[in-house]
């Protein structure tokens, strides 16, 4: 009803308690989703439906940890940190392979290319993006 209503999902989500985290983090991206395919306006106007709720998961995680305290935060930083570069070298991983393997580069598949790739898989999985908003 709040995001219905016009309250931004980040607001709601930083005011949020344990349940309505809860529920948020099943059914924020269903509601997110039919937003998108609903009369584009407003907040969803010429924007493009999100492929990743990342940034929405991590703003979720982030209020969880708020919530319950020292270890909660510690844990979920590490998790955090831990999918970040987990992310960040499957990237490069995936390009050595294909070099190993003898697989032609193609034209956009350049060490830059993977670099750059890498490094914004990596900020993904620590739920940022270019454009906070988009996300959420």
């Amino acid at each position: 009803m709040r995001l219905d209503a016009g309250i931004r999902l980040q607001d709601v989500i930083a005011n949020a308690g344990l349940d309505t985290l809860a529920a948020l983090a099943e059914w924020a991206p269903a509601w997110l989703d039919t937003q998108h395919h609903a009369t584009p306006s407003g907040l969803t106007a010429g924007k493009p439906a999100p492929t990743s709720y990342a940034h929405l998961h991590h703003l979720i995680g982030d209020r969880v940890a708020e919530l319950l305290g020292d270890i909660a935060r510690t844990a979920h930083d590490a998790a955090t940190d831990a999918q970040a570069v987990t992310a960040y070298a499957e990237s490069i991983l995936d390009y050595l392979q294909t070099t190993i393997d003898g697989q032609p580069a193609t034209a956009t598949a350049t060490g830059l290319s993977v670099t750059l790739t890498a490094h914004y898989a990596e900020q993904a999985a620590r739920g940022r993006t270019t454009n906070e908003d988009d996300a959420a």
